[in-house]
């Protein structure tokens, strides 16, 4: 019966590619086959739609049944390689930020809303504890600028973005990486020290972690550094960052990036 149910499934794979001509996707257990462009397609593709269709039908835990014990496990193999494979960490861009100085009634009505008298200070990329001072006006600028919605205020060039801020005293570089997927903070940047990893908004309106009035379901203000107000601890931040998506769905703050903050050292300013 296995035998007749195989290739039945092998006709109709073969029958779909002719019939569409194009990429579909067909409901496997979890996931989608596609279908590639379709004329002359020969066995093998079909055989691979086939064994999507399969899937959706018998179940990927009764696979080796189905398709031989040879294959199953070589598509474990695989499987393996590729959770141990290297992984590639996302670009470093710059940012120019303002922090919130670390006295006086501003920072006195912080520390005492986040409930965190013993912060020391805070890096942040919240625009509003700590709002971005670089601003495109030239061409050069524009080129410089991530273009990608909500990056106005984030730059590619470290040289170009210290050029830029030649002068001022009152802000401070930041390196940033978006959703690494690994702990990041052992990568040594010349001149940088790695601060944290704060939670922000996809639009970069607040910090998720420090300025939309908590989560205390989800995480507390006790777990923030003393030093920074930032998380350290990577795999940490990508849990919260699970969790807010999926206890609160229809909050825009929730949806939010996890951000590794490295800050520019003073001197390295000075020297500038």
């Amino acid at each position: 019966m296995r035998v007749v149910k195989v290739l039945l499934l092998f006709a109709g794979g073969c029958a779909l590619i002719v019939a569409t001509g194009h990429f579909s996707a067909v409901p496997g257990a979890g996931y989608f086959v596609m279908l590639p462009w379709a004329t002359g397609a020969g066995a093998g593709v079909c055989l691979a739609v086939s064994i999507g269709l399969m899937r959706g039908w018998c179940g990927e835990a009764d696979l080796s049944s189905k398709i031989g014990p040879e294959r199953a496990r070589s598509e474990s193999e695989k499987t393996k390689e590729t959770a141990g494979a290297e992984v590639e960490d996302p670009p470093i861009w710059y940012t120019a930020r303002v922090p919130l100085a670390n006295k006086g009634e501003s920072w006195d009505g912080f520390v005492g809303w986040i409930g965190r008298l013993d912060l020391q200070r805070v890096v942040t990329l919240d625009p509003m504890l700590a709002p971005d001072v670089y601003a495109a006006k030239t061409p050069e600028d524009w080129s410089m600028v991530v273009d990608e919605d909500y990056m106005l205020s984030y730059c590619t060039s470290l040289p170009h973005l210290v050029t830029r801020m030649a002068g001022r005293k009152d802000c401070r570089i930041l390196a940033v990486m978006r959703d690494p997927l690994r702990e990041v903070a052992q990568i040594e940047l010349p001149d940088f020290t790695f601060a944290g990893y704060d939670l922000v908004d996809v639009r970069g309106v607040a910090s998720t972690l420090l300025n939309c009035g908590g989560y205390p379901e989800v995480f507390t203000m006790r777990e923030i550094s003393l030093r920074t107000g930032l998380l350290e601890d990577h795999q940490r931040a990508r849990e919260i960052q699970r969790e807010l998506k999926v206890r609160h769905p229809d909050d825009p703050h929730a949806d939010c990036h996890v951000w590794a903050i490295w800050e520019r050292d003073l001197d390295a300013d000075e020297e500038d």
